[in-house]
């Protein structure tokens, strides 16, 4: 399936889950998220970032080990972001979400289905 992203980067990017950045000089500040970028795109991951925050998964899990730092609302547009990340890695290779896939390194995806297409190839 074609994706309209280049990258998990720029899907990200154009959802404006991404933080501000402030540089000039020796001054470097690092801010809340751009908020660039579809708002009702932002608004579906921020959603599904509040509802995977309550059952037992990776993000959730995420959510809670960020929230000992962080804000609420910090940590939920960071779970935001990483489904949005998930979303580009699932509509990119054409394959359903597995939890023991999540995280893994583009690279490393491309080769387990590159190597996972080579096997359930059948010889008649």
């Amino acid at each position: 399936m074609s994706v309209p992203f280049s990258s998990p980067k720029a899907l990200a990017n154009d959802t404006g889950l991404v933080s501000s950045f402030y540089d000039s000089g020796d001054v470097q500040v690092s801010g809340g998220i751009t908020r660039q970028g579809s708002r009702w795109l932002r608004w579906a991951f921020v959603t599904a970032a509040s509802v995977a925050m309550q059952y037992p998964n990776p993000f959730a899990r995420r959510y809670h080990r960020l929230r000992c730092g962080k804000k609420p609302n910090v940590a939920k547009a960071a779970i935001a972001h990483s489904l949005a990340r998930c979303a580009y890695g699932v509509l990119k290779h054409g394959c359903p979400y597995r939890e023991d896939r999540w995280g893994r390194k583009v690279g490393a995806l491309e080769q387990e289905t590159r190597a996972g297409a080579r096997s359930t190839k059948t010889v008649v």
